[in-house]
Formats: structure tokens, C-alpha cells, sequence
């Protein structure tokens, strides 16, 4: 699956669709960094990826507790 740098309106509707009722088992992401662009690619966790995928989980679930 190809990666996508999102602009800031759509990091802002994946905000939008992750507050409005989805949970971190629905919507789980990848986020890299990209030294030779700066900047970051958001893209969904592959399955091969379990250490990456259990950070990106609590992270979620912490910003969720804060946000509601």
C-alpha cells in the first residue's frame, strides 16, 4: 500500500473520524518519518509489524484519554 503525506486538513478529518465513535482496533496507523522530505507518512499498520503496531495502540488509546 503506497503512503500518502497528508496535508494538515487531512490530518485534521482523520482527527474528526477518529473522535467521532471509531476504536484503536478499527484504525490503527503507521507513522514514519522521512529524513529526505521531512515529513511525516501516516499509513495503516501491516500485519507483519507488531512492535510498531502495540506502540501506535497505546499512543492512540493515551491521546483518546485525553481527548475525552
Amino acid at each position: 500500500m503506497g503512503r500518502i503525506a497528508p496535508s494538515i486538513l487531512q490530518k485534521g478529518r482523520w482527527m474528526l473520524f477518529l473522535l467521532g465513535g471509531k476504536t484503536f482496533m478499527d484504525m490503527i496507523f503507521d507513522v514514519s518519518y522521512d529524513v529526505n522530505s521531512s515529513r511525516l507518512y501516516f499509513g495503516i499498520i501491516a500485519q507483519n509489524k507488531p512492535q510498531i503496531y502495540n506502540v501506535a495502540l497505546s499512543l492512540f488509546e493515551k491521546i483518546w484519554r485525553i481527548a475525552a
